[in-house]
């Protein structure tokens, strides 16, 4: 919830027009007052969904997101500003919802969902939306998800295309069930190749806004009970055409029948190159805290920006964004070694900075 003290009258007036739709009323209303929903990714489709979700009047969101906002973001996310550049996505998404309603409860996480974390930021939500970018992710909320009972709702965009698949653990189909074996042993022999999570094939911000508005829709059936059909929704926005096919489970599937979740065991990468943009994500051996203002104080590099949980510093050619857990994002390169190597370089002037 927003807060703990309700003033109702204020709550019926700000939600007048939406309970006067049958299919909502009142009832609905409380429902979506008492639903806690998770949404993983701050990027174009995550911003929408949890920006309508808060003007629904969802009680309480927590957003994931270990990433920065770029000047790319801006033309198919409507929540960032030209202001918000540099600044970490999930932070700076809590703040303009907080700024939209005090209403709904939002916390923010800034981090990636990672075997090592996902019970952490997923645990005591009864609903997950994948905003993410890449068929990892995904599959380790799907082995989270149906290990745990809980729901989520897959939201993918490219182009002009977007596709929405509820997923509703023991009920419907899983997301092994639906793309197969292969990403299992894709996740046994090491991981997704590049090919298939980095592929930048660009987007549309009417693909991205319809695709996360029939995505609420199915969150809002989730959570007020409603009957959910085991399909896969297909958006054509240069079209406006919507497709729905049927799916079925899997008999064999490795995850929702046979419980086995490769996913949540896989070893994580320490040095990985993020979907869709030319950087590479590098993380300490073992988490760390910095002091992100003394940064400023160290001559081998330059503090081009700071916040309280990540700055961007000029260092040797590159810009680094380096976040407060020793996390960094090395701008414009995409060869893995070459970025490990400039983060240790770079850790051994920052180690002064490291707080005990």
């Amino acid at each position: 919830m927003g807060s703990t003290e309700v003033d109702y009258s204020r709550l019926l007036d700000r939600f007048s027009r939406q309970i006067l739709v049958p299919e909502i009323g009142v009832k609905g209303l409380e429902a979506l007052r008492g639903a806690r929903v998770a949404i993983v990714g701050c990027g174009a489709t995550g911003t929408f969904i949890s920006e309508y979700l808060v003007r629904m009047g969802v009680g309480y969101l927590r957003v994931i997101d270990g990433d920065f906002v770029e000047e790319s973001n801006l033309t198919r996310v409507v929540m960032f500003t030209e202001d918000d550049i540099f600044t970490p996505k999930a932070s700076t998404c809590r703040r303009h919802l907080e700024s939209i309603s005090s209403f709904t409860r939002v916390d923010s996480f800034v981090d990636r969902l990672r075997p090592s974390n996902v019970e952490e930021l997923l645990t005591g939500v009864e609903l997950v939306v994948d905003a993410s970018d890449n068929m990892e992710t995904r599959f380790l909320i799907n082995d989270f998800s149906i290990k745990h009972g809980i729901p989520w709702v897959y939201v993918g965009v490219e182009r002009w295309y977007g596709m929405v698949v509820p997923i509703l653990p023991r009920k419907t189909p899983c997301l092994c069930c639906i793309l197969g074996r292969r990403w299992v042993e894709r996740a046994r022999r090491g991981g997704v190749d590049r090919g298939d999570r980095c592929s930048i094939l660009g987007v549309t911000i009417t693909a991205v806004a319809l695709t996360s508005a029939v995505a609420v829709n199915y969150v809002y059936k989730i959570i007020s009970g409603d009957n959910i059909e085991p399909q896969i929704i297909v958006i054509n926005a240069l079209s406006n055409e919507i497709e729905k096919v049927s799916v079925k489970k899997l008999e064999e599937c490795e995850c929702c029948v046979k419980n086995n979740y490769v996913y949540l065991g896989r070893e994580e990468e320490l040095v990985m190159e993020i979907c869709g943009s030319n950087q590479v994500e590098v993380k300490p051996p073992r988490k760390l805290a910095i002091d992100l203002g003394m940064l400023s104080s160290i001559r081998e590099f330059r503090v081009l920006k700071t916040t309280s949980e990540v700055a961007v510093v000029d260092f040797r050619g590159y810009r680094l964004a380096v976040f407060s857990d020793g996390r960094a994002i090395v701008m414009n390169e995409t060869n893995l070694e070459k970025a490990e190597k400039l983060y240790n370089e770079f850790m051994k002037y920052a180690k002064r900075a490291i707080i005990d």
